[in-house]
């Protein structure tokens, strides 16, 4: 069941990377446009590194804590010791990306909600493996599967 449920938190993780680094306006603005296409083809497959990141730093805790792992605690430390530096990480990345002339707007709203959903996960991570219908990440999950991601749209 715990498996499932990190599997889950592992794709909204990654869709929250893609927005939320995409939106840093610092660097995205001082980073060359891409095409809309560029933007999507990079930004999933920073996503996708992330993925694997968040997976196999998933697979080490329940390795070395295969009893804890099923428990609200150790769901709660996978969430911020597998699923969260990753993100961190791929946020970075994608922060330096440009994002595409005439999509601010778009990007922006999906950027601004991955945002609070980050925020929300930070603070409670039981927010993420505990929600059994929708997670902090639902509404800008489908923005962005709407704007053209695919590896980030996909959290449930």
């Amino acid at each position: 069941m715990f498996k499932s449920i990190f599997i889950a938190l592992i794709a909204a993780a990654a869709l929250t990377a893609i927005v939320s680094g995409c939106g840093d306006s610092d660097s995205a603005a001082s980073a060359t446009p891409l095409t809309k296409a560029q933007f999507i083809k990079q930004g999933d497959a920073i996503c996708v590194k992330s993925d694997k990141a968040q997976v196999n730093a998933y697979l080490d805790y329940a390795n070395d804590n295969p009893k804890k792992a099923e428990t609200k605690k150790g769901q709660r430390e996978v969430v911020v010791l597998a699923g969260l530096p990753p993100l961190k990480k791929a946020i970075e990345e994608l922060g330096e990306l440009g994002v595409p002339k005439g999509d601010e707007a778009q990007v922006e709203a999906i950027v601004g909600g991955m945002e609070k959903a980050l925020e929300e996960a930070e603070a409670d991570p039981s927010k993420v493996y505990e929600s059994s219908v929708s997670t902090p990440f639902d509404k800008t999950d489908a923005l962005a599967r709407k704007y053209g991601f695919v590896a980030c749209g996909d959290a449930l």
